[in-house]
């Protein structure tokens, strides 16, 4: 990663075969046809491995559309509401009242993986609006449950989409994975990178100038994940600083990813609204990107939030792993960014 950001037909051939080979050619056809069943099953246990996330979406805005908030608030997961009120979840469904208005839902994409699941949709109110949206979900037990509901920001009335938490830190992406806050046993506080979190006393922290670093134990294979803060100043501070606004760093950030990095893949840039404790909202910019370094694939969340209304200062927040861990740390990761108090 760069110092600026540490991220920074086969045509066949028709011939005549040979009365001896056509023993073999018969086994071969057994072989070929075991494979298309083998494959078949597959398509099918994928299908019913998904299934269950359909119904939970479906249910969801069934229970919205009759008006059984209560109803559909019992499906979201425990972390959702250890973070989430019901008053909350309700002032969210007000923001957004295509939601509680949906007169149709439909599914055009289901993932899941280790846990974690995603169903991708459109909705559409008794006036013809639609709108996209996503859920994502986890398992718990044998059930799956709602982590959040992301909607495009023009849906609603406020500029990201985010169900309201009792936390100061708000924003869309935490409650797609609300995690066990349970597991930040250790705290970090520093007056002059402006900030405190919560963490895992089992990561190690790092922390030089104006940047600070968590790294996570090493796996058996020896990966591990990090999350690395920086606080960086811009043209209003300073005016032989690289950046003018968060929309000028979160530019130049994808640029350096582009042109580093084999095969990087960006996700378009969204808004974050970001409430300090004492009411003060912020406007950032969020998104995750695909890359690969040195032959193993990443996968990357960077957060750029102002710490203050003037955007004289810029706190980057990004959440470093190897392509098959993200997801599996993902939980931990989010619930110390629910905790991360810009002073």
């Amino acid at each position: 990663m760069s110092e600026e950001t540490q991220t920074e037909t086969e045509k066949e051939e028709v011939t005549s075969v040979p009365a001896s080979s056509k023993k073999k050619m018969a086994l071969w056809k057994k072989i070929l046809i075991g494979v298309g069943g083998f494959i078949l099953l597959i398509i099918i246990l994928a299908s019913w491995a998904t299934a269950d996330l359909s119904k939970v979406a479906e249910k969801e805005f069934n229970l919205l559309r009759s008006g059984d908030l209560q109803g559909a608030y019992a499906l979201t997961s425990a972390g959702f509401q250890k973070e989430t009120s019901f008053e909350g979840f309700k002032t969210f469904l007000n923001q957004y009242p295509i939601l509680k208005d949906n007169t149709s839902s439909s599914i055009d994409e289901k993932t899941r993986e280790n846990g974690m699941g995603s169903v991708k949709g459109t909705v559409k109110n008794k006036d013809g609006v639609t709108s996209p949206f996503e859920l994502q979900l986890i398992q718990e037990g044998s059930d799956w449950k709602i982590l959040g509901i992301k909607l495009p920001a023009s849906t609603g009335t406020t500029p990201e989409p985010q169900a309201q938490s009792t936390n100061s830190n708000t924003n869309s992406f935490s409650k797609v994975a609300n995690g066990d806050n349970s597991s930040l046993d250790g705290s970090f506080q520093d007056e002059g990178l402006g900030f405190a979190l919560n963490y895992p006393s089992t990561w190690t922290k790092q922390q030089k100038d104006f940047m600070f670093m968590l790294t996570s134990p090493k796996n058996a294979d020896g990966s591990e994940v990090s999350v690395l803060i920086q606080k960086i100043g811009t043209k209003a501070l300073k005016a032989d600083s690289k950046y003018t606004d968060v929309d000028d760093l979160v530019k130049k950030m994808g640029n350096i990813f582009k042109t580093q990095y084999k095969g990087a893949k960006l996700e378009a840039p969204t808004e974050i609204v970001y409430t300090k404790a004492d009411g003060t909202t912020l406007k950032g910019k969020q998104f995750k990107i695909e890359y690969e370094y040195e032959k193993t694939k990443f996968k990357d969340w960077q957060v750029a939030i102002p710490a203050n209304q003037e955007g004289t200062i810029i706190y980057t927040w990004e959440y470093i792993a190897p392509a098959d861990q993200y997801d599996k740390n993902i939980t931990t990761v989010s619930s110390m960014f629910n905790s991360w108090k810009i002073n």
